[in-house]
């Protein structure tokens, strides 16, 4: 039987089916009731409304700004009226009715309803105004819930799953709540909307206490209850906005232009049902503006969970304070992992590790894997206290929780085979996030594969050397054979000092996923094991040189992205441990600027990059001087970034900067010089100055000619960069002979199916199209498309620009429906791969409402343009340029049917 009944006047019917659809996501198709939607066919229609009226347990009665009209009142007069009979028997029902107001309307006066429905203003009301739509409905599901005890639990629309990302997080299987943390904690989201999960100050911002694990059950346990759930990792402002960029790309939304992304998310979920977010170990403030974090928080009926090692999290939040575990809070665990042992003794092991929770699961571990007494075992931890072994090195900041956890880590220590113990050493020094076996493996297996005399893998003596020095001995030679490795893993995850957990390295647009296993430590196992167990002088480069290793060099191509994506949170902790004197400056400058190139070029995370670059630069300038190659690579690198952001004048000014000091310092002819002088030329190009453009090209490429030599591939790109200012400058033939002489040189150097030299074909295309000869251009394209499908792949982004290029050509010649064609699968493959908001999206939807327009299609042309201008006004904004020019792109189509207005 229906527990919700909607009614509503006719002309309102837009606002009730909004209102059925948004229930028919958190409850049964049975339990919500709306008139045509519910009744099957030959029902009577007065006797099943009061049928299920009578059965429900509310009535919505939607009320819009037609609902007492002029026509609407007169009809409200007659006894028989259906809406007035809908309440009449509600009301006689004693079932409770709620007004939901849309569209602007208020609940009708008393005096103005009849008297058998005139109790209807009785009811409070709900308000569901335009601008909170979406949080205006997710309130009446949570009054449905709270008031009327309705079991909303979401359900997604058929063929969509719901969103669920926990990253890299595991909920362990021993979880354990003995002051019922969980449900408080949902009885203050249910409340409230917002939550902390902090850990008391007296732990002075170790961890330990189960913040984490907490937050993970209730994401499981609760999931059914929100539209979406995911969790962002929060510990610095670089990894925040990572995550909020991941969010957008595997939900399919495109950064606006002017957005960062955690903005753009605020916008998307602002239409969503509610979703749950997690903020997990967030810091109290975030960058050199020392901002909160909760100008990084969504806004809305959104459910956030903040765990935190710090209390000061602002007043938005309620917090909920875990503690270490008294003896009887623990008893039970302890009891179910050690059942073998006597309570006496388990009271003991509590208070031999002061209830720490992380403590006491490694304890478990411990007496577990060895076969030791609990007896024993804290006999040792006693021993230990007494200073007989690795106590006698405690650190100055030992808290006395560090104390419970490095007991076990202590007595683990001597009994972890000898590659273990280099592991977790080198592994303590990473960031809490995944380890990905890579790290380790790959230059292990390289210089064995060269031992072995593997065809293809042939070291020199100083690539040998320097190999070999990434890894202690017996790790590399654990970490290159694939049993020894799991029998390694396995000693660090059998005593609970690690998690096993696995990082997807599959670069955007894969087909499938290319999963590396990783390790995952607690933070507070890490600090234990550098203050007491490492080898500070040699861990520390160590873990330094292997991260450069393994670290992308080429952050231009999609393939590197996820490995530089999982391995910056690891950078960035190198530069905390920088801080400390742990790590050299000259590897850590290296590594931080890939990491800003690969935010730069992947996520486009644009700000923190910039920020990176900054510092970065700053570094060089302390420790190596101004003019230093490596500090003018910097600012050449900052320079870079600033012109992707769009600030061509403050790129410029930099560009300027380096180019007159890498004159002076290195001369006229250095490659690095006329390197800069090609950077501010792209940049004079970006801001139409053509002529100062050309003028550095020109020179450019008269020195790499005689430099380099004609066919340098250097040289090859100065040529084409000329050609191009060449052809904005209205110079096609110019242009075009440059370009022909670029494609010659680069078949014979490069081959014919190298990518640069399919790039010039298909810039010597454009040429001749430009030009007027479309049958030469075509030829070109066609080879280009049919090259790039082969050796790129299909899907490959230079792919589909090339049958893009291809389309349009198609469609100048008149050739329309095989135009129409490229351009259709061009949009398919660009939605999927993408995603629907994509600029390159969008333009290929307008390259195709273009076609269609051209074949006659008039209607489907003017669909496509609507649909474009309602994305980019939402995603660039109403002002911006491309906006503009898609208003006037479906101008167009409206005057083409005549709708002039």
């Amino acid at each position: 039987m229906p527990k919700i009944f909607i009614g509503y006047r006719r002309d309102d019917g837009g606002h009730a089916r909004a209102v059925y659809q948004f229930l028919r996501l958190w409850f049964d198709e049975a339990d919500v009731f709306l008139d045509h939607e519910s009744l099957d066919s030959g029902e009577t229609f007065k006797p099943a409304l009061a049928k299920a009226i009578a059965e429900s347990t509310v009535f919505l009665a939607v009320i819009g700004q037609h609902w007492h009209s002029e026509k609407n009142r007169a009809r409200l007069a007659a006894v028989a009226d259906i809406t007035r009979g809908e309440l009449r028997c509600a009301l006689q029902k004693s079932i409770p009715i709620i007004p939901v107001l849309c569209g602007g309307a208020t609940v009708p006066a008393k005096t103005a309803l009849p008297a058998d429905i005139a109790a209807l203003c009785d009811g409070n009301a709900h308000p569901l105004p335009d601008s909170e739509y979406a949080s205006g409905l997710t309130r009446l599901i949570d009054q449905l819930r709270d008031v009327y005890q309705l079991s909303p639990r979401y359900r997604p629309p058929q063929g969509v799953s719901q969103a669920c990302h926990l990253g890299d997080q595991k909920l362990s299987a021993y979880f354990f709540d003995p002051v019922d943390a969980l449900g408080r904690l949902r009885r203050l989201l249910t409340a409230e909307g917002r939550a902390a999960v902090v850990g008391r100050a007296t732990l002075q911002g170790m961890g330990g206490v189960g913040k984490t694990q907490l937050a993970l059950k209730y994401c499981e346990t609760f999931k059914n209850q929100y539209a979406g759930v995911w969790w962002f990792k929060a510990e610095s402002l670089v990894q925040l906005q990572q995550d909020y960029q991941y969010f957008c790309t595997i939900n399919g939304h495109a950064v606006a232009v002017g957005e960062e992304p955690h903005q753009t998310v605020s916008r998307i979920l602002r239409q969503q049902p509610r979703w749950l977010l997690v903020f997990d170990n967030a810091e109290a403030e975030y960058g050199e503006k020392q901002e909160h974090l909760r100008r990084y928080l969504p806004d809305g009926e959104h459910h956030l969970i903040v765990t935190a090692r710090s209390p000061e999290l602002g007043d938005d939040a309620n917090t909920i304070p875990l503690d270490v575990w008294s003896e009887d809070q623990a008893l039970p665990f302890l009891q179910e992992r050690l059942a073998e042992a006597c309570d006496d003794d388990l009271r003991l092991l509590c208070r031999t590790l002061g209830g720490l929770p992380l403590a006491l699961e490694q304890a478990c571990a411990y007496l577990k894997k060895t076969g030791s007494t609990v007896a024993a075992y804290c006999a040792a931890v006693d021993d230990l206290a007494r200073g007989k072994s690795l106590l006698e090195r405690r650190a100055a900041q030992a808290n006395g929780y560090d104390y419970s956890v490095l007991a076990t880590l202590s007595l683990a220590f001597g009994r972890l085979s000898e590659p273990a113990q280099q592991l977790l050493r080198l592994c303590a020094w990473c960031a809490p996030e995944p380890i990905p076996d890579i790290l380790f493996r790959r230059p292990a297996m390289t210089l064995d594969a060269a031992e072995q005399g593997l065809a293809g893998v042939e070291l020199s003596d100083e690539r040998r050397d320097d190999l070999e020095k990434l890894l202690p001995e017996t790790l590399r030679r654990a970490a290159a054979d694939e049993l020894l490795w799991g029998e390694t893993v396995a000693d660090l995850t059998g005593f609970a000092l690690a998690l096993r957990v696995e990082v997807d390295l599959a670069p955007p647009g894969a087909q499938k996923p290319m999963i590396d296993k990783a390790l995952l430590l607690h933070r507070l196992t890490q600090a234990v094991v550098i203050h007491r167990l490492g080898e500070t002088a040699t861990d520390a480069p160590a873990l330094t040189e292997l991260v450069r290793f393994a670290y992308p060099d080429d952050l231009t191509s999609t393939v590197g992205w996820p490995l530089a994506r999982t391995l910056a949170p690891h950078v960035l902790r190198l530069e905390e441990h920088f801080a400390a004197g742990h790590v050299s400056h000259k590897p850590l400058s290296w590594l931080l600027d890939r990491v800003a190139t690969y935010l730069k070029s992947g996520p486009a995370l644009y700000d923190q990059a910039v920020g990176i670059f900054r510092e970065n630069l700053e570094r060089r300038r302390k420790f190596l001087g101004t003019d230093h190659p490596d500090t003018l690579a910097s600012m050449s690198n900052l320079a870079g970034t600033l012109k992707a952001m769009g600030d061509n004048a403050g790129a410029r000014a930099l560009q300027e900067q380096v180019l007159e000091r890498r004159k002076e310092v290195l001369g006229e002819d250095h490659p690095d010089t006329l390197m800069s002088m090609n950077n501010l030329a792209s940049t004079l190009w970006n801001m139409g100055d053509n002529t100062g453009a050309r003028a550095f090209e020109e020179h450019v490429l008269e020195r790499r000619k005689e430099l380099l030599g004609p066919d340098h591939p250097d040289t090859l790109t100065s040529m084409n960069n000329l050609a191009e200012t060449l052809k904005a400058m209205g110079d096609n033939t110019g242009a075009r002979a440059l370009q022909e002489k670029v494609l010659e040189r680069s078949k014979v150097l490069l081959g014919t199916d190298h990518p640069d030299t399919l790039r010039f074909m298909n810039n010597l295309a454009e040429t001749l199209r430009s030009m007027g000869d479309n049958t030469g251009a075509r030829a070109l394209q066609e080879k280009v498309l049919e090259r790039m499908k082969e050796i790129l792949g299909p899907d490959h982004p230079d792919t589909l620009t090339s049958m893009s290029n291809l389309a349009g050509l198609l469609k100048t010649m008149g050739d329309n429906t095989s135009a129409r064609a490229l351009q259709e699968q061009v949009l398919e493959r660009r939605k999927e791969i993408l995603g629907p908001d994509h600029p390159d999206t969008l333009i290929s939807m307008n390259n195709l409402a273009s076609t269609l327009k051209a074949m006659g299609d008039t209607p489907g042309a003017r669909a496509l343009q609507e649909h474009i201008l309602e994305r980019r006004k939402e995603i660039l904004g109403p002002d911006h340029p491309d906006t503009l020019i898609s208003m006037n792109n479906l101008a167009g189509a409206l005057w083409n049917i005549g709708d002039s207005a």
